[in-house]
């Protein structure tokens, strides 16, 4: 899922998809220069912590958050 949050209320539905053990792409870029940004990353960052997830920041204000149990491989660079 590519999840685009407009405020920090929205995060919600970002931490059902963990519950259910799917993997989501954040993007903050719409909301990079808000406070909610910070307030989003926080949100879930607590959450992925509490469900043993991850998260892997894919570029500047985009992330791959995932939970426990899912394997991420980086490509190897050239």
């Amino acid at each position: 899922m590519l999840y685009s949050p407009r405020t920090a209320n929205d995060v919600e539905r970002l931490i059902d998809y963990l519950r259910r053990r799917e993997p989501a792409i954040v993007d903050l870029d719409p909301i990079s220069e808000s406070p909610d940004a910070q307030r989003v990353l926080d949100f879930t960052s607590g959450a992925v912590y509490a469900l043993n997830g991850r998260i892997i920041e894919i570029k500047s204000n985009t992330f791959l958050i995932v939970p426990e149990g899912i394997d991420v491989a980086k490509p190897e660079s050239k």
